[in-house]
């Protein structure tokens, strides 16, 4: 899998990032591709919704919903700072290790140019999907 590498404002040393932030990271190319821009916003969504099914325990099983188009705005994360830039939000719904599906949980992608800045997931605890929610509302694009 080819995944664009993202573009990451600076930040302090002990800055911590989003569950997805991290799995891209995991998952990014080395050597001349790392700074390959991803072209279409709308590839933007199928490189996030991989890199997302890279990290679940049933990545066949995920289910994204992508309501809105790309808005330009600001988009504060949860734990990764402030980023301006082209934004959508949406959610992604998958199976636990029970088999039964989780419930939707918010997704924000802000692009910075034709690279991604910030992927912001929800789930981890619901602070952080509550957060991101707020965040997507405030754009215009509540997360059902």
């Amino acid at each position: 899998m080819i995944w664009a590498a993202l573009l990451i404002a600076a930040a302090p040393p002990k800055q911590q990032h989003s569950l997805a932030w991290e799995m891209a990271h995991e998952h990014e190319p080395s050597g001349d591709n790392q700074h390959q821009p991803i072209g279409d916003p709308l590839m933007a969504k199928h490189h996030i919704e991989a890199v997302i099914k890279s990290g679940l325990r049933d990545p066949d099983s995920a289910k994204f919903e992508w309501p809105y188009g790309f808005t330009s705005g600001r988009y504060a994360s949860h734990s990764s700072g402030s980023f301006e830039g082209t934004i959508t939000c949406g959610t992604v719904n998958a199976k636990n290790g029970y088999g039964g599906y989780t419930g939707r949980e918010p997704v924000a992608v802000v692009l910075w140019g034709t690279y991604v800045a910030e992927v912001d997931l929800g789930g981890a605890d619901d602070e952080s999907a509550e957060w991101i929610a707020s965040e997507c509302d405030k754009l215009g694009m509540p997360v059902p």
